[in-house]
């Protein structure tokens, strides 16, 4: 979900298509313990692969006052302090990635064949539940019980990013700003 959506992010800021090739390594995968060591490690197998950038994200889901989020800034700090010369773009999505793509509900609904106001039918459910539940009832959904993860890039390649910012709580604010202030200059 995170490639299309940061090219999204930068085709906006520049108007013109920015096309993104991912490497991705999820956090478990990474061999080091703690989120500040983890970005470190990240960026130096960044820094090792020849990359252009880096974005990490977490979610904060139960993680007391935005940890996870000053976990990410120290590693980047350590990162520079180590003079990695990389961009690292550094996210936290608020109670997870999901709810940057709720936070669109337009796009969500075009792209389930569902009608404007069928968020309204599902107050209060967590953004993941929500899109399960929006699947359930689309006449989109094919013989898959869960929510396609095809479909998730979709909708990230299809936000509205300002759409997305104006949502006070999920997070997708500081992201993009962060996307756009270190990766903008690159692309």
């Amino acid at each position: 979900m995170l490639p299309p959506l940061v090219e999204n992010l930068l085709s906006a800021h520049h108007g013109r298509k920015v096309v993104v090739t991912p490497s991705f390594a999820g956090w478990a995968r990474l061999h080091a313990r703690g989120y500040p060591r983890k970005v470190l490690f990240a960026c130096q197998q960044a820094a090792d692969e020849c990359a252009s950038g880096l974005v990490a994200t977490v979610d904060r889901d139960k993680s007391p006052g935005r940890s996870r989020l000053r976990d990410l800034h120290e590693g980047r700090a350590a990162a520079r302090a180590m003079l990695i010369a990389l961009p690292i773009a550094l996210g936290e999505a608020d109670p997870h990635a999901e709810a940057w793509l709720v936070a669109d509900a337009a796009t969500v609904c075009h792209a389930l064949d569902m009608p404007a106001d069928a968020f309204a039918a599902a107050p209060g459910l967590p953004p993941k539940d929500l899109l399960e539940h929006l699947w359930q009832l689309s006449p989109q959904r094919r013989d898959s019980e869960k929510f396609p993860l095809d479909l998730l890039r979709h909708l990230a390649a299809h936000l509205s990013a300002h759409v997305a910012e104006a949502h006070p709580t999920c997070g997708f604010r500081a992201f993009a700003a962060e996307v756009r202030s270190e990766l903008g200059p690159i692309t």
